[in-house]
């Protein structure tokens, strides 16, 4: 998988697919932030990996908590723009994330990561927080690999393709959220994330796992 061509296609869509996002996250979403932000390091901020549209860092930043935006995609951080909050450009793979944060939380973003780099990417999560700090992982749940959205944004799991006739968004197939403390790249994921849209998370000790159908 190409990262450099998910992100094109991401800046392609980036428009419409923030006219399908609702400005509040659904419940269990917002579970598993109320779940994160209860675990935060005080007075360090939390690291947003893929921002998006802004709504799950609108979420946590209306509860007090400071969120630093990112996003790999020129369209997403525009629109973010337009909308009065500022997204740093961050390429999860090739740059590095800064830190130390009090947390940390990466939705629908690790699927995306080729299976050569996820173990080099947990690592660098995992170096970035503070002791004790959470991590927030949301992915589809399955096995193997799948291609990218750009390659067959029609598939089940796929964020859909924009057209002047016709668009297709299929829902999400199955999805696990875990909130971990103190992440550790080997033991959260032993056999690393497979990349694309099909990724199991597995269990971690001392992360609850919230999941939905």
């Amino acid at each position: 998988m190409d990262v450099e061509e998910t992100i094109s296609h991401y800046d392609e869509i980036a428009r419409h697919y923030a006219t399908l996002i609702d400005d509040e996250p659904p419940g269990w979403i917002a579970d598993a932030l109320g779940r994160l932000r209860a675990r935060v390091v005080p007075d360090a901020p939390i690291l947003e990996i893929g921002s998006g549209v802004g709504r799950d860092a609108n979420w946590l930043e209306a509860r007090g908590t400071h969120v630093r935006r990112t996003d790999a995609t020129p369209e997403f951080r525009e629109i973010q723009r337009e909308r009065g909050h500022h997204v740093d450009l961050l390429n999860v793979v090739s740059d590095d994330l800064g830190g130390p944060y009090g947390g940390a939380l990466a939705m629908a973003v690790l699927m995306h990561i080729p299976r050569t780099s996820i173990g080099d990417v947990l690592a660098k999560l995992a170096a970035s927080l503070l002791a004790g700090a959470p991590l927030l992982v949301c992915t589809r749940e399955g096995a193997g690999d799948s291609p990218p959205p750009a390659v067959n944004a029609k598939s089940c799991g796929s964020l859909g393709t924009a057209s002047a006739t016709t668009t297709t968004w299929p829902r999400l197939c199955s999805v696990k959220v875990q909130v971990i403390s103190s992440p550790e790249a080997t033991s959260m994921f032993p056999t690393g994330l497979p990349s694309s849209h099909a990724a199991a998370a597995r269990s971690h000790p001392g992360g609850g796992v919230c999941e939905t159908e």
